[in-house]
């Protein structure tokens, strides 16, 4: 481009700027070497890849540089009518004596623009220099060798090194050969406590939980308040009979299991047990909310605000259900065999609990279960006929009091058709299906409360239409 010499102005000097040079114990490599480190192809073929839809941010080719630094010279030579780039490129960019060669700099922190055919051999020396180091590392060597060159051409750079991948390899399959942590029974131990302020039985408001880590073999137990003495007293009884754990942990929080283990020392000073903090592990424990759940549902279901009386039964529930991960149920995985399970469909808490495993519902449907209820009914009655009419019976016992009144039973004693347990012949309950059947039949309050889909009270139904019907 033609100037007239109005517009022409001396420009001035450049600032000389020397890029670091290897240093004289460095060693040289040759292209090959060079290649068998980082293949230049591939480096420039993903550099391409990367900057294919990203074009104003690609760095400048040689030629574009020589067009830059002569577009500079012109916006330094005119001193007056700027446009707007030149203005930009007066502010961005400036000019230094490289090698003995007029390049292009970065005005504000003075690094060298490096062309893009020059990228792979800058970078290398760099990368080399650093000892194959990251590319923080490499970015501060950047700056003390005053070049500039962007960070994602570092991160292809590094992703096409050999040596790298190689590192990086290692150190993704290192952590695979420790164990999260030492599997074993009452190896770690996890305790919590859930708030039941909200709907106190008697004097007890809070309910301890606690679970061996390896075997998900959880007891609980009432609370009257969340003192650390309290709790220690607790789990002090659960050590003698489990053993004591290496590890402590809860859903608490630190602080608390620290006063707590302190409280163990002051009971039991030959104790030694670490703090611990929940992880994630393929087979958690459950939290104070998933317990509180279970104990609730079977609240619900028996419509009992008695939840001390429901706490073994939550207990037996979750330790005779078959976890997937550790293919048994914890009672098997801590006593090494199979649990006898015999219950009623009165006392399951909900299908969800016992899904995987036999449960108690399936228990109830079997045929079997049926007629050997029926057998036992008469058996348990003549044996109680007897024991009752003889005084055997002096003390406090839940099979001598009726199910309805909760007052002693004498000689008047009936059993629940469903349950069979005791309860006085006044107390039996009136079934009222519908103004054609009418039947007093022996029922505890407990089964009498229970849903009308219950299968018990549907053969009673059929029961009571023969009995008419004859």
């Amino acid at each position: 481009m033609d100037m007239s010499d109005s517009e022409i102005e001396t420009l001035p000097e450049s600032p000389e700027i020397t890029v670091a040079q290897p240093t004289s114990n460095q060693k040289v490599f040759t292209e090959e070497e060079k290649w068998g480190i980082v293949d230049r192809d591939q480096f420039y073929r993903k550099l391409t890849e990367y900057y294919e839809d990203k074009r104003n941010k690609k760095p400048f080719t040689r030629d574009g540089l020589n067009s830059l630094l002569e577009e500079i010279h012109i916006a330094k030579a005119k001193r007056f009518r700027k446009d707007r780039r030149e203005y930009f490129l007066l502010k961005t960019y400036d000019t230094a004596e490289v090698d003995g060669r007029e390049q292009v700099i970065r005005k504000n922190d003075k690094l060298l623009v490096i062309p893009f055919e020059d990228l792979y051999d800058i970078i290398f020396d760099f990368h080399m220099k650093t000892n194959h180091a990251g590319k923080n590392k490499m970015e501060r060597a950047y700056k003390i060798g005053e070049a500039n060159i962007p960070r994602p051409v570092t991160e292809v750079f590094l992703l096409c090194c050999n040596i790298c991948f190689a590192k990086r390899h290692a150190l993704e399959k290192a952590p695979s050969q420790k164990p999260k942590y030492v599997k074993g029974f009452a190896h770690k131990g996890q305790v919590d406590v859930v708030d039941f302020k909200s709907t106190p039985d008697g004097r007890y408001s809070m309910v301890l939980a606690y679970q061996d880590h390896h075997t998900k073999f959880m007891i609980l137990r009432p609370l009257q308040n969340d003192l650390p003495e309290i709790i220690a007293q607790e789990l002090s009884n659960i050590f003698m009979m489990f053993g004591i754990p290496k590890v402590l942990e809860s859903h608490n929080g630190k602080y608390f299991v620290n006063k707590i283990i302190n409280s163990i020392d002051n009971l039991w000073s030959e104790t030694i047990i670490g703090h611990g903090e929940p992880k994630l592990s393929d087979i958690p424990c459950k939290s104070p909310e998933e317990i509180e759940k279970l104990i609730r549902k079977w609240m619900n279901v028996n419509h009992s605000a008695k939840w001390v009386t429901g706490l073994n039964i939550v207990q037996w529930q979750v330790n005779t259900t078959s976890i997937q991960s550790l293919g048994r149920c914890p009672y098997q995985a801590v006593f090494g065999f199979s649990p006898q399970i015999n219950l009623r469909s009165t006392t399951s808490i909900n299908g969800e609990i016992a899904h995987g495993s036999s449960s108690s519902v399936d228990i109830v449907k079997n045929s079997y279960f049926e007629e050997d209820r029926k057998s036992r009914l008469g058996i348990v009655h003549e044996n109680l006929t007897q024991e009752i009419s003889s005084g055997m019976f002096l003390t406090k016992d839940s099979s001598l009091f009726c199910k309805n009144c909760h007052k002693t039973v004498t000689g008047d004693c009936l059993l629940c058709e469903i349950c069979a347990e005791c309860i006085h012949s006044s107390c039996q309950k009136e079934i009222i299906w519908d103004d054609s059947l009418k039947r007093d039949r022996n029922i505890c309050n407990n089964c009498f409360s229970c849903d009308s889909e219950n299968p018990a009270l549907k053969r009673m139904k059929k029961e009571t239409e023969e009995l008419l019907v004859e």
